[in-house]
């Protein structure tokens, strides 16, 4: 919630810590080879980002052709580069879920 406090100078700085703790989670769950705080980090971050954005939009008033076209070329990006990779997608995926699958 502090790092969408727009009337905090030290916004950015809560959206660094958050995004911190929530590397630092998965990087435990990692470890600890547990789903849950694995899970948790990865939710965690995403949602700090989506938030982060959100706050653009509205507080700071970026327009959203701007943020659409930043997210569209994104997701024109990860497509080229999972076609090119798709063989070692599928091959790594195949070992992640055999790794998650004796996790607890």
């Amino acid at each position: 919630i502090q790092s969408i406090n727009v009337r905090d100078d030290y916004q950015i700085i809560y959206f660094v810590l958050l995004l911190v703790e929530g590397l630092a989670l998965i990087i435990l769950g990692v470890l600890q080879r547990r789903k849950l705080p694995f899970a948790i980090g990865l939710g965690a971050s995403v949602v700090n980002v989506l938030a982060q954005i959100v706050v653009l939009v509205i507080v700071f008033k970026i327009s959203t052709w701007f943020v659409a076209l930043g997210v569209g070329a994104l997701f024109i990006l990860i497509a080229i580069l999972v076609e090119l990779k798709r063989e070692q997608i599928k091959i790594r995926s195949r070992e992640w879920i055999d790794t998650l699958d004796h996790w607890s």
